[in-house]
């Protein structure tokens, strides 16, 4: 699921006949400032523990993503990578001179919200079966938020992503549900949810014009509660927090850099401070 068709690479580096580091990437379709390009979501990346202590540029982990980012940002036609790194893993890969950290995550949570209905929205399940129609509708909306977010770099949300990356993974189930306006039926938003164990759902996408953020997320405290939650909660880059943000709502740091190559040529670090937009369905592990 996450490296086929075409979408994965994998570098391994070898000790005799023993693999001892793997570093894996996959190619994702973005936008850079309203630019359409090709990242490069750097992921997997495992160490033998017998060589986990050679943290130089003769060690395994510093030949795998050097390669790495060689092939396939240096002499392949990939534009920017990025990945989540706990500040562990980033602030290793800046001292070996491979990455810069331009921009952080948070971790927001909310309690979940019981009692009557929204007076002026309602939810309903997207029908997964209406192509057609789910194509327009998501089109109209991520054209809006595409457009609130020109100033960005942000993964692309559009029907076809959307398909791939929640409703045909192979192991997790997600729901994917659209606000509407309760008078008009406009649509206002989509919501990506995921119902953990733990009395927990976890928000990881959303669709829409970002001033309707604060509507979405009340509705999904709203089904939270619904659902016999505790509390629901997401991340966010961090720039965005106060898009997210209310007064009951708790923010913690998880310790998860975004970070850049500095090894081969690209855009100046600086350009790229803080310009991210990344949630937790951007991830391949949530």
């Amino acid at each position: 699921w996450k490296y086929g068709e075409g979408h994965g690479h994998g570098v391994i580096a070898r000790r005799g006949e023993r693999i001892i580091a793997h570093y894996g990437c996959t190619r994702r379709r973005a936008l850079y400032f309203g630019r359409p390009i090709t990242a490069l979501q750097m992921c997997d990346v495992m160490v033998d523990p017998r060589e986990r202590g050679v943290m130089t540029k003769q060690g395994a982990m510093f030949l795998t993503t050097a390669t790495m980012l060689e092939l396939y940002l240096g002499l392949q036609p990939a534009d920017l990578p990025f990945g989540f790194p706990s500040g562990r893993h980033e602030r290793l890969g800046e001292r070996l001179g491979l990455y810069a950290e331009v921009g952080r995550i948070a971790e927001l949570r909310w309690p979940a919200l019981l009692g009557r209905p929204h007076l002026s929205t309602r939810v309903r399940h997207l029908d997964r079966d209406d192509h057609d129609g789910n194509r327009r509708l998501i089109t109209k909306l991520w054209e809006a938020m595409s457009r609130d977010l020109n100033e960005a770099i942000l993964l692309i949300r559009d029907w076809d992503y959307l398909v791939y990356r929640y409703l045909d993974h192979p192991t997790h189930h997600y729901d994917l549900i659209l606000v509407t306006s309760r008078f008009s039926g406009k649509p206002l938003g989509l919501l990506v949810l995921r119902r953990l164990d733990d009395d927990t759902v976890e928000l990881l996408d959303l669709i829409g014009p970002l001033d309707r953020i604060p509507i979405l997320v009340d509705q999904a405290r709203r089904l939270a509660g619904r659902w016999g939650a505790r509390s629901l909660f997401g991340w966010i880059t961090r720039q965005h927090v106060e898009r997210f943000a209310t007064p009951d709502v708790s923010i913690t740091d998880p310790d998860v850099s975004i970070p850049t190559n500095v090894w081969v040529d690209g855009p100046a670090v600086e350009s790229l401070k803080d310009r991210w937009w990344l949630m937790s369905g951007d991830t391949e592990f949530h």
